[in-house]
């Protein structure tokens, strides 16, 4: 495990069968783990990841009127043993939905990205490569000759 976040997600399915992707319940339930707060910005996404690696069903919840997600990967008595653990009365209210097409919507943003940062280091080499070399051996010289040579100017 890299971190708490996904130790706490993997330890809570192998032994309880759920985690719950809300930090608050989960520093209540593990604050061994939790309560330093140092990873608390990456908590969902880490959860997400460990649940998803095993294999694991993400339902909407409401757990003591706080709406959360929890990760499953049974739904026999879930509410009964959430309630146990957390102490707060627990509602089931379904099943959450992927949207498949939201992954190709990332893709094209991160292939427009992937050119925009090529374009600016393409921008960068021939900037590099307009300048005088100095006249001594130096980093900078080497530097400068390497983007010449990748924009085929001369040398």
């Amino acid at each position: 495990m890299s971190n708490n976040n996904q130790r706490y997600a993997s330890e809570q399915l192998a032994f309880t069968g759920f985690v719950v992707e809300d930090y608050a319940v989960a520093e209540e339930i593990r604050p061994d783990l939790l309560s330093a707060r140092a990873n608390m910005m990456t908590f969902p996404s880490d959860v997400r990841r460990a649940a998803k690696a095993a294999r694991a069903t993400a339902y909407r919840m409401s757990i003591g009127g706080t709406e959360v997600v929890v990760w499953s990967k049974s739904t026999k008595n879930l509410e009964d043993r959430i309630e146990n653990i957390v102490g707060a009365k627990v509602v089931m209210l379904g099943k959450v939905e992927h949207k498949s097409d939201a992954g190709a919507q990332d893709n094209g943003y991160w292939q427009n990205r992937k050119r925009g940062l090529e374009a600016a280091q393409d921008e960068r080499t021939r900037k590099l490569a307009a300048e005088t070399p100095p006249a001594h051996d130096c980093a900078r010289r080497r530097e400068i000759l390497e983007a010449r040579e990748k924009v085929g100017g001369a040398a």
